[in-house]
């Protein structure tokens, strides 16, 4: 039947559905079953305009459980920015059960580093 249920278990094995939830799926490009390649929307700071571009390992292990983690981030439009930053993501999402009600529990944990050059000092003479 076309409109018949789909368990939150059955999505849940399916990375690429949920991959395609998190961007419009123009910016996502599939490397591998579990493995892919998010172009964030591009960000614009004063002069500057740069796209974040992401890549996960997006798969469910054996208890249902959904789990997400960042491979690689790297800045485009702000090479200079690459070498001083650093990108850790980690999620899960788990379905629980109680009788006939199903809720998703997560968490994720993101860490991001910049390095900020040092300031220069100009000193008038």
């Amino acid at each position: 039947m076309p409109n018949e249920a789909i368990s939150i278990e059955h999505y849940l094995c399916q990375p690429q559905r949920l991959v395609q939830a998190i961007t419009d799926s123009s910016r996502i490009q599939q490397l591998a079953p579990s493995h892919f390649r998010l172009r964030l929307r591009p960000l614009q700071f004063m002069m500057l305009r740069f796209e974040p571009i992401a890549e996960l390992q997006v798969w469910t292990n054996s208890n249902g459980t959904l789990q997400l983690r960042s491979l690689n981030c790297e800045i485009r439009g702000a090479e200079r920015l690459n070498q001083s930053f650093h990108l850790e993501l980690s999620g899960t999402l788990k379905p629980q059960r109680q009788e006939t009600i199903t809720e998703l529990i997560g968490k994720a944990d993101l860490m991001v580093q910049v390095e900020i050059p040092p300031t220069t000092t100009v000193v008038d003479i």
